[in-house]
């Protein structure tokens, strides 16, 4: 497993920045969750559809 992570860092109004930054450290009270990007297709927003939660992992 690598040491760092692309993270996406705020830097101000409408800028988004994607950069390697370490990965965070772990206390015995914290978890890291690796989320898995999804997007919605716009045709779709016109038919009834069934809604589905974004899965996440843990390390």
């Amino acid at each position: 497993m690598s040491d760092t992570m692309k993270a996406a860092v705020f830097e101000g109004h409408e800028r988004i920045v994607l950069e390697e930054r370490p990965l965070p450290h772990c206390g015995p009270n914290d978890a890291i969750v690796q989320m898995t990007p999804t997007t919605i297709c716009g045709t779709r927003s016109t038919r009834p559809t069934t809604c589905s939660a974004t899965s996440a992992t843990t390390s």
